[in-house]
C-alpha cells in the first residue's frame, strides 16, 4: 500500500549541528506540534497481499482491533466527509492503470455498494459538503479536478488543469498545487483549488521547476529542480522555496507574490552552486526539496541532491534546516537529513546516501529526534541502517527498516518489543490523506 505518512520534506540523521545564517541572532525555539490530531477512535487502512481493509485501531498501541469484512484493491488515498462519518477510498486497479472511489462508513467499517470511476490517479480530495466531492487526479502528463456525486457514485464534471503536478499542500479550506510543464523546467504555476470547486492560479516567474530529459540523446541527460512548498493556514500564505535560496511568498487570497532571498551563507545556496549539471553527465542532476510550516514564522525544509554520470548515479541529503521568515535566516538542524516528520515536542529525521554503478552502495543514517531547542534528544541505529518513517502518532513511530516494521517509543527512542502493528501508513486523521504524493524523488 502506498504510504500516507506525512513525508513533507526530506530528513535524516547524522552529525548534529546548529548554525545561524543570514543575519540571525539567537536560535528561536521551534514550535513542534503534530499536524495529525489525536482521537479517541482511530480508523486506519491495512493491507495484506495487495488488498485493503478498513480497521479500527487502538490509539495507544496502533494495533488492529477489528477489520471490515470486505476488502478492496490497493489503497491510494482517502478523504473524509464533513461530519467524519464516511470515508471515500481511492482504489488502484489493473496495476494502477485505473482508479475508482469507494465509500464506507467510518463507524461500522462497512463498504457501500458501487464505485465512482476517476479520470486518473488520485492525488488528494476535498469533501466540503454532503453529496459533492472534488478529487484531484492525473498522471505524468495530465491533471484534472473531478467533481464526484457521492450519492450516484458518478463523476459529473472533469476540469483539466496545468500539468504535471510537482508539489501538493493543504491550507485551511483549499488544496494548493505546484504544477509545471511536461519535460520542461519552466516558471512554476501555483493553483488554488477552493472548497467550492473553483480554481485560481498564478505563475511564480522567478522560480523554475520541473524535469527535463534530452529525448533525442541515446543516453538522455536529465535535469530536475523541485522547490519545496509550505503553507501557513492561519495567514493564508504559501511559501515556494527554491534550492537556490529564493523564496516566493504567495498570498492565497489575492495571489500576489513577494520574493525573499535567504541569507547568502545559507546551506541552500551552497547546495545549488554545487549542483549545476555537468555537461558530460548522463542520468539525472538536480535538487529536490520538501517543506512544512511549523508555526510562529518557522519552516522546516530538507531534500536531496542528485548527480549522475555515465558510470555512477548517486544522491545525498541536503540536510534538515529551519527557515525563519521574520529575517529569512537559516539554521542547520541535521546535516545528513533528507526526510522528516513532526511529532508533539519532537522533529524526527532520517536520511540515506545512495550510489549505484557496477556495485550499489547505500548508507543509512538511522533515525534522530530533535527537541524544540534544536538539541539532539536521541538517535536510533542498528535496524539495518536505512530507515524510513511510516507513521507518527502521539508518542509512537512506525519505522521501516529494510521491509521490517518496528514500533518506536518517541519518549526514549527505543524499539518496543512484540509484533509490529499492521497499521503502517494508513491512519485516517484529518480531512484527507496527506497531500504530499510520497517522496518527490521516488
Amino acid at each position: 500500500m502506498r504510504h500516507f505518512g506525512v513525508l513533507v520534506a526530506c530528513a535524516a540523521v547524522g552529525a548534529f549541528g546548529l548554525t545561524a545564517y543570514g543575519g540571525g541572532t539567537s536560535a528561536r525555539r521551534i514550535p513542534l506540534r503534530s499536524p495529525r490530531p489525536a482521537t479517541s477512535h482511530l480508523t486506519a487502512i491495512v493491507e495484506s497481499r495487495g488488498r485493503s481493509r478498513l480497521a479500527r485501531v487502538n490509539p495507544s498501541t496502533l494495533r488492529t482491533l477489528r477489520t471490515s469484512a470486505w476488502r478492496t484493491g490497493a489503497a491510494w488515498g482517502w478523504v473524509t466527509s464533513p461530519d467524519g462519518r464516511r470515508v471515500a477510498l481511492a482504489e488502484c486497479r489493473r496495476k494502477c492503470n485505473s482508479f475508482v472511489l469507494r465509500f464506507a462508513s467510518a463507524a461500522t467499517l462497512r463498504w457501500k455498494p458501487g464505485a465512482a470511476p476517476l479520470d486518473g490517479g488520485f492525488y488528494a480530495g476535498l469533501w466540503p459538503r454532503p453529496g459533492k466531492l472534488y478529487a484531484l487526479v492525473g498522471g505524468d502528463t495530465t491533471l484534472a479536478l473531478d467533481t464526484v456525486d457521492t450519492v450516484s457514485r458518478k463523476v459529473v464534471t472533469s476540469q483539466p488543469l496545468a500539468a504535471p503536478l510537482l508539489q501538493l499542500g493543504r491550507s485551511a479550506d483549499d488544496l494548493v498545487v505546484l504544477a509545471g510543464t511536461f519535460n520542461a523546467i519552466v516558471p512554476v504555476r501555483l493553483l488554488v483549488i477552493g472548497s467550492d470547486g473553483t480554481v485560481r492560479s498564478v505563475t511564480v516567474q522567478r522560480i523554475l521547476a520541473g524535469r527535463h530529459y534530452d529525448t533525442k540523446s541515446q543516453d538522455p541527460i536529465g535535469t530536475t529542480n523541485l522547490p519545496g512548498l509550505a503553507i501557513d493556514p492561519s495567514s493564508g500564505i504559501a511559501y515556494v522555496i527554491d534550492p537556490s535560496g529564493l523564496v516566493a511568498a504567495v498570498n492565497l487570497g489575492n495571489l500576489s507574490v513577494a520574493y525573499h532571498q535567504l541569507g547568502s551563507g545559507s546551506l541552500l545556496t551552497r547546495i545549488a552552486d554545487r549542483l549545476t549539471p555537468l555537461a558530460e553527465a548522463k542520468g539525472t542532476n538536480g535538487n529536490q526539496l520538501g517543506a512544512q510550516w511549523l508555526g510562529k514564522g518557522l519552516i522546516a525544509v530538507a531534500g536531496i541532491q542528485e548527480t549522475a554520470t555515465a558510470q555512477v548515479d548517486s544522491y545525498r541529503p541536503t540536510g534538515l534546516r529551519i527557515i525563519d521568515t521574520r529575517n529569512w535566516s537559516v539554521r542547520v538542524l541535521d546535516q545528513q537529513a533528507d526526510t522528516f516528520m513532526v511529532a508533539d515536542g519532537l522533529i524526527l529525521a532520517t536520511g540515506t546516501r545512495r550510489s549505484s554503478g557496477n556495485t550499489q552502495h547505500v548508507y543509512g543514517e538511522g533515525l534522530a529526534a530533535y527537541g524544540p531547542d534544536g538539541s539532539l534528544r536521541w538517535r536510533l541505529k542498528g535496524l539495518g541502517g536505512q530507515l524510513y518513517l511510516a507513521e507518527v502518532y502521539r508518542s509512537l513511530a512506525l519505522v521501516d527498516g529494510h521491509g521490517t516494521l518496528h514500533l518506536v517509543d518517541l519518549a526514549t527512542g527505543r524499539v518496543m518489543h512484540g509484533p509490529p502493528p499492521p497499521a503502517a501508513g494508513g491512519l485516517l486523521l484529518g480531512p484527507g490523506s496527506p497531500t504530499t504524493p510520497g517522496f518527490p524523488w521516488g
